[in-house]
């Protein structure tokens, strides 16, 4: 993909149980829109303000580059923490 190059992805929203279908527009690993997708059996196109807002989400630069683990599920015992 060129620099230019935007690819339409497919994907659901995670934010709701409803999991509504979207059209993301995407160039190399910048989100530029985010639309609700009128294939989706269950939402035809509609999605809900949370769902706009997934492309703020994405590019916050607070947001940490993968989940992090809570040390409990890694092994340590709350004793061992101090």
């Amino acid at each position: 993909m060129t620099a230019d190059e935007v690819a339409p992805k497919r994907g659901t929203c995670p934010l709701r149980e409803a999991m509504c279908g979207l059209t993301l527009e995407v160039s190399r690993d910048l989100v530029l829109a985010v639309r609700g997708d009128p294939e989706d059996a269950f939402s035809r196109g509609y999605i809900c303000p949370k769902a706009v807002g997934l492309i703020d989400v994405h590019h916050d630069l607070d947001r940490g580059p993968a989940p992090q683990a809570p040390e409990w599920l890694l092994g340590a015992v709350p004793s061992q923490r101090r």
